[in-house]
């Protein structure tokens, strides 16, 4: 898409002001998904330490039978 309005010199003002209104667009789409992966990041994070803290628990517990 960039390539295509990057060649052409004879792109009107409303087209290029359009092409930027998309990248804005595009840009806070990125945006939200970026925070959206962060979130699932540290919930991850936490699950996986609830896990393995049970499961160092049940390793404990199984030593001591």
């Amino acid at each position: 898409m960039l390539g295509l309005y990057a060649t052409r010199h004879d792109g009107s003002v409303r087209q290029l002001e359009r092409l930027l209104e998309i990248l804005a667009d595009k840009r806070a789409n990125l945006e939200r998904q970026l925070e959206d992966i962060r979130i699932m990041q540290r919930e991850l994070d936490q699950v996986e330490e609830r896990c393995k803290g049970a499961l160092g628990e049940l390793k404990a517990a199984e030593k001591r039978s």
